[in-house]
């Protein structure tokens, strides 16, 4: 049984990389089919434009001299109001269209967009809440909205973080079970951290726990019926993830969910992001805490298989790895991290009970040298995140010469 559980889970995520493999070949194809009648759109208006500029100066002659009259069966006074509305409308429209079969194109890729502005974020929400007014008015009676003070610039792409804030104002509004349910938009700045926080936070139906790993995954929603695309928040990570920042969600069924959104700013140096991979939930959590009160940015997975996920995701400054794990253990994780160029300058602290076991020789023979071993305490394994991080910071300021890491790093159990 367990065997056959096994086997169509693996078929699942075979079918998941294969729709993935699929959305890179149609969105090249489709960004083609979109762009040529878009440029059309967008080079016209221009046009268009042009002549309404160069015929305005004779139409109000005609105006002046016979009073108001008739332009194609509206009256001129309201016509010439209107036109380059309509044309600064036309022309916006076409400009989203074609960023957003950028954005599509660039997560097709996973290649990052450029993002080279100072961006204020309270007037990114301010954009988001104007644009999407009469949704939140149809959803809800209690929406509210708590802007921080004196924020400090994000340095992003402002447009792509509006995507970010209507996929989860969306979300959250669609989650809301009736009118009486809240949302409440939020942003602060956490001086210790030296980040940007994003917080939207919702009355409604809640994520189940076994569901909540699974949300960021392309393709994956629980409003399939209801017309979603399981893109938004895929796409959302990924803008989040070029702007250097993370999304973390928190969520209880019946009760609602909160996303927070870090974003990195210039005021202070970007804090180490660090991912926890153990199936012991109690441990984990144990660790993930102790970490976040030290400021760092921590992201959890339960098996080998949801760390490579998140590795791959967010390209954390440190793995803790638990060796032994189901689905995937730590030398198989070791291993893809190893044979991934991508990954090849990973931190990893590797996490064990079992000092004799061969798997921790296997590890450390493929070139990971930092070894925890339970029961461990939590000030050794913070003084050895510092360690393996200080160690990066010179190897990076030296011009990434070789440091030599030839012996291994051992605490615990009389180490």
């Amino acid at each position: 049984m367990h065997g056959m559980e096994k086997g169509n889970k693996d078929e699942q995520e075979l079918i998941q990389v294969d729709k993935m493999i699929s959305m890179g070949v149609l969105v090249s194809g489709v960004a083609h089919e979109i762009n040529n009648p878009n440029n059309v759109v967008m080079l016209n208006s221009a046009i268009l434009r042009e002549i309404w500029e160069y015929l305005l100066p004779v139409l109000d002659g005609i105006f002046e001299r016979n009073g108001d009259f008739n332009v194609g069966g509206l009256v001129f006074s309201e016509v010439r109001t209107d036109v380059p509305e309509l044309l600064s409308g036309i022309e916006r429209s076409a400009k989203r269209i074609r960023n957003i079969v950028q954005g599509l194109k660039d997560f097709s890729r996973l290649q990052p967009s450029e993002a080279s502005e100072d961006v204020n974020i309270n007037e990114v929400v301010r954009n988001t809440l104007f644009l999407f007014k009469n949704m939140i008015k149809t959803s809800t009676k209690r929406f509210s909205v708590q802007l921080g003070d004196g924020l400090p610039p994000v340095r992003g792409n402002a447009q792509k973080l509006e995507q970010v804030i209507v996929n989860l104002i969306q979300n959250a509004c669609q989650a809301l079970p009736d009118k009486e349910k809240g949302v409440l938009v939020s942003t602060a700045y956490d001086e210790k951290s030296g980040h940007i926080v994003v917080r939207v936070e919702d009355e409604g139906v809640g994520i189940p726990k076994e569901l909540l790993p699974r949300i960021m995954d392309p393709f994956f929603t629980t409003k399939r019926g209801k017309g979603g695309t399981g893109l938004g928040l895929s796409v959302s990570e990924r803008i989040v993830s070029e702007h250097g920042g993370v999304i973390d969600v928190t969520s209880e069924p019946g009760k609602g969910s909160i996303f927070k959104v870090f974003l990195p700013t210039n005021r202070k140096k970007e804090v180490a992001t660090v991912l926890v991979a153990d199936d012991d939930e109690r441990a984990r959590s144990a660790i993930a805490e102790a970490l976040r009160e030290q400021n760092y940015l921590v992201r959890e997975a339960s098996n080998g298989s949801e760390a490579c996920v998140e590795l791959g995701r967010y390209r954390p400054n440190v793995l803790i790895l638990d060796i032994h794990m189901p689905n995937m253990d730590g030398v198989e994780v070791c291993r893809v991290i190893k044979n991934t160029l991508e990954l090849s300058d990973m931190e990893v602290i590797v996490v064990t009970g079992l000092p004799d076991s061969p798997k921790v020789k296997a590890i450390e023979e493929m070139g990971f040298k930092h070894i925890l071993y339970k029961p461990m305490r939590l000030g050794s394994l913070l003084e050895m995140i510092g360690m393996v991080l200080e160690k990066r910071r010179v190897f990076e300021e030296a011009g990434n010469e070789e440091i030599s890491d030839s012996k291994p790093t051992r605490f615990g159990q009389g180490y």
